[in-house]
């Protein structure tokens, strides 16, 4: 699938009394994500779901916000290929938008 890394990650999910394995991959964007980090407002580049996920779980301004909990969403349907990676991306930067982070 084009977007995708050809490694996967996997994750367990339970269903019932039974373990189901769940292949994640991670979604590439089409064009990269400028934010705004940290004390030092240091510049990242985030070029797919996994950078971002990694950003909205660990180092957000806005944690819980629903346009923070829909990028969330957003990128990990986007790795288990229930949607598109530039829907995620989207959501992304909205999120980012509201927590004033948005390098435009």
């Amino acid at each position: 699938m084009i977007g995708r890394d050809e490694t996967s990650r996997r994750r367990r999910a339970f269903s019932g009394w039974r373990i189901v394995e769940v292949s994640m991959q991670t979604a590439w964007f089409f064009r990269p994500v400028v934010v705004s980090v940290g004390v030092t407002g240091a510049t990242r580049n985030l070029s797919n779901t996994q950078q971002a996920i990694e950003l909205l779980t660990t180092h957000w301004r806005d944690a819980g916000s629903l346009k923070h909990q829909s990028a969330l969403r957003a990128c990990r349907r986007a790795e288990s290929g229930d949607m598109s990676s530039d829907i995620a991306r989207e959501a992304f930067v909205e999120a980012a938008r509201e927590a004033h982070i948005l390098v435009e």
